[in-house]
């Protein structure tokens, strides 16, 4: 599973992709819903003939949950955002994509909005030039574009991993970039308004590669979690760092042994930690 959604009734949304159930061992998007105890209450394979991936859920105000990642079906030939909706018995109630001419588009998180609204990220690969491009879309409830930002060509090849609301109501972003003449992965981290406007970008670069795949708050500082080999106990390690309302660094920790080590999900507990 890529995601996984705590419900209110204590049971558990689990979403990813499998190709053990659609024609031709095509990839097709694939939800377990589960209880408490990890029973299966009802599973579904959603998809085109053609591969599907979903990477992340959320859940709505009215108890729907919200999906998205990326599918080769698209009206351009290209790969299209995806977005779809489901009720809490499984029911499909949208099914959207986001198509940019001359773009190959993968969405990476979805995050719901009290208003009902939704954004998305993760990164463009232009057709041309085959350079990436972090993205985010500011989306109303059914998936209609209200308005999309795109990081700066001047980062290099740049993907947005994580996507958090911050406390002041605006959005953080983090993931990695590629300078350009460069194959080493930078830590990036970026905060957004709700208009779309940047209002900081931070890049923390070392001599090795690191990359941040999750990001949360605390109080008005922002938690990032990702990997690194440039410190720590191993090759990868997995890295949380934590940065102030402003995204300067404040400090970081790495965990892990002599292999490899890396986090995809960052999720807050009690008492002020995260798992």
């Amino acid at each position: 599973a890529q995601s996984i959604l705590a419900l209110p009734d204590s049971g558990f949304l689990l979403s990813g992709f499998s190709n053990g159930f659609a024609p031709n061992n095509d990839y097709n998007a694939y939800i377990i819903r589960t209880n408490f105890s990890g029973d299966t209450l009802w599973t579904r394979s959603i998809g085109s003939n053609v591969w599907d991936f979903i990477y992340s859920s959320s859940l709505l105000n009215d108890g729907n949950i919200i999906l998205s990642g990326f599918s080769n079906q698209s009206n351009n030939g290209l790969t299209a955002g995806w977005i779809f909706m489901l009720s809490p018995s499984g029911q499909l109630l949208l099914d959207r994509r986001i198509e940019i001419p001359g773009m190959n588009i993968y969405l990476n998180r979805i995050l719901s909005s009290p208003d009902g609204s939704l954004y998305a990220c993760g990164y463009s690969q232009s057709i041309a030039t085959q350079k990436e491009s972090g993205c985010l879309f500011h989306l109303n409830n059914t998936a209609d574009t209200i308005w999309s930002y795109f990081s700066d060509a001047q980062l290099g090849d740049a993907r947005f991993n994580g996507l958090t609301k911050t406390y002041d109501g605006n959005l953080a972003l983090c993931g990695y970039r590629i300078e350009n003449g460069h194959t080493d992965k930078d830590i990036i981290a970026i905060a957004i308004d709700t208009n779309g406007y940047q209002i900081w970008s931070k890049i923390f670069s070392t001599s090795g590669d690191e990359y941040f795949n999750s990001i949360s708050t605390r109080g008005d500082s922002v938690i990032c979690a990702g990997t690194t080999n440039s410190f720590g106990g191993g090759q990868y390690d997995f890295y949380v760092a934590a940065l102030d309302s402003m995204g300067n660094f404040l400090h970081g920790s790495t965990f892990g042994g002599a292999q490899d080590e890396i986090p995809f999900n960052l999720i807050p507990i009690t008492n002020n930690g995260f798992a």
